[in-house]
């Protein structure tokens, strides 16, 4: 635009602004005072009440990991009795054990307790629900499961979304994360009219479909999220994975305004980390935890064990006997008790997630939480052999034949056998490429588990939640034999 033509603009903008402003009053005195009406000021209060509850939580976060392990551990066994007490006291399912919750005299009287199973919760779940809690005062969230199967749970309003904010938030702050910085997001939630990305300007955040992950689309995602300029980019693991194999293969520049990449709700394998650090030239940080709130646990700056939070659950393991398992290396399955839960507590309750515990609390960051080495998998993360015996995925992968392989998923339908689903690249040669997978895997699957065939797919569709398994595992996995 020249001088004179931006100088003969200058009077009507003043004038598109004028008008703005007085239209803008106008507006604004025609309708009623929001600020004075009870609706607003309720949710004014609400707003201010929420945000004051992750405050205090996240203050007592950070004082207490400074505590001694005996001062932990002291606040944890009063909270427990505080739950036992309100459990056994108003809901119908703990009464109805006969159980007097004041002749528990420490740990081994609560290891006794029984564990709550999954079947408790999804065929007795009324009966879980707490009589001292009003009805207005729950909410019900659900998640698919492990193994597909439904479970739903119920939490105080006033505190579900407030704690996990907190402790989310704590964890993230360890590799950088401040509320508010913008974050590009590859996780389930459907956007509308098939779009592949949707920004939410007040949140400062870019969703990216993580259904819609072919090459042509990645290439347009990325695209957009360097104009985006995220600070962080959150993602399910195996999203992610997804990406930084494009990026390689395609020679894609990386996200340069990147700090960290923020990895929850799967397994993060130590193969998916290498080529996503690769990729990205950024740290993926990952953390482990689920919709009933029994165990959270998250790496901290310098580790990526998974610090356990003993402010907010119980956490066990179990060995297949339900024994309680205290040293380092032993795999069990993850066991836990909510603290924060009043509408439904879940005593004891057993995970479908098998993990085993790291050797003492982390050197580097000083915290004196319990740290699990690894999460050994889900239930959905483990094949079946011939004798029943599971297998992780956690060290099954093809990812030396990345260079022909694009996409694969096992599909196992009977013990003992299992199909690959293979996306090709250009280069993939079925007689050489067949040879080298069943080469690679065979040190892996015998004695006991069979790949029946290889399948060449021209593409593997999501879950229904938008996330990439590399198992799609149609028999029930049991650790109790």
């Amino acid at each position: 635009m020249s001088a004179e033509t931006a100088s003969k603009a200058r009077p009507y903008r003043r004038r598109a602004r004028r008008r703005l402003s007085r239209l803008t009053k106008a507006v604004s005195a025609s309708l009623p005072d929001a600020a004075a009406t009870p609706a607003y000021r309720a949710r004014q209060l609400a707003k201010r009440g929420f945000f004051g509850s992750v405050r205090a939580q996240r203050q007592f976060i950070a004082a207490s990991e400074k505590w001694s392990s005996d001062q932990l551990e002291h606040w944890q066994w009063e909270r427990l009795t505080a739950v036992l007490a309100h459990a056994y006291t108003t809901v119908p399912f703990y009464r109805a054990q006969g159980l007097d919750h004041r002749e528990l005299r420490g740990w081994e009287d609560f290891r006794r307790l029984p564990l709550l199973e999954k079947s408790d919760l999804q065929e007795r779940g009324e009966e879980l629900l707490s009589e001292a809690v009003d009805v207005h005062r729950r909410e019900y969230t659900t998640t698919g499961g492990s193994t597909g199967e439904p479970v739903g749970a119920w939490h105080d309003v006033d505190r579900y979304q407030a704690v996990e904010m907190a402790f989310m938030l704590d964890q993230w702050s360890r590799v950088g994360y401040r509320v508010g910085d913008p974050t590009a997001i590859v996780r389930g939630t459907p956007l509308p009219d098939g779009r592949l990305w949707e920004k939410d300007l007040p949140r400062a955040e870019l969703r990216l479909s993580s259904f819609d992950l072919e090459e042509e689309q990645m290439a347009q995602m990325l695209d957009r999220a360097r104009r985006f300029r995220p600070r962080f980019l959150q993602a399910y693991p195996s999203s992610a994975f997804l990406l930084a194999q494009y990026m390689i293969d395609a020679s894609e520049p990386r996200i340069d305004s990147l700090s960290g990449l923020l990895c929850g709700s799967e397994n993060l394998y130590g193969w998916q980390r290498k080529l996503i650090y690769e990729a990205f030239g950024v740290r993926p940080y990952s953390w482990y935890g689920q919709t009933e709130q029994v165990c959270l646990a998250g790496e901290c700056e310098f580790d990526t064990s998974l610090h356990i939070f003993p402010q907010y659950s119980f956490a066990e393991l179990v060995d297949a006997a339900d024994r309680v398992i205290t040293e380092p290396g032993l795999t069990g399955t993850i066991v836990g008790t909510t603290f924060f839960c009043d509408a439904m507590p879940l005593i004891r309750y057993r995970t479908d997630d098998r993990a085993a515990y790291a050797d003492g609390p982390c050197k580097l960051c000083g915290r004196p939480y319990r740290r699990l080495a690894a999460i050994d998998g889900r239930l959905q993360e483990f094949m079946v052999s011939h004798s029943g015996r599971p297998v992780s995925m956690t060290a099954i992968n093809l990812s030396a034949l990345s260079d022909t392989v694009r996409q694969y998923r096992f599909v196992q339908e009977i013990p003992g056998a299992v199909r690959l689903l293979v996306v090709a690249k250009p280069g993939y040669r079925a007689d050489r490429d067949e040879a080298r997978i069943r080469h690679e895997l065979a040190p892996l699957l015998r004695p006991d588990i069979e790949l029946t065939r290889i399948e060449l797919v021209d593409s593997i569709a999501p879950t229904a939640s938008g996330k990439h398994r590399f198992l799609d595992q149609h028999l029930a996995v049991s650790f109790s034999d």
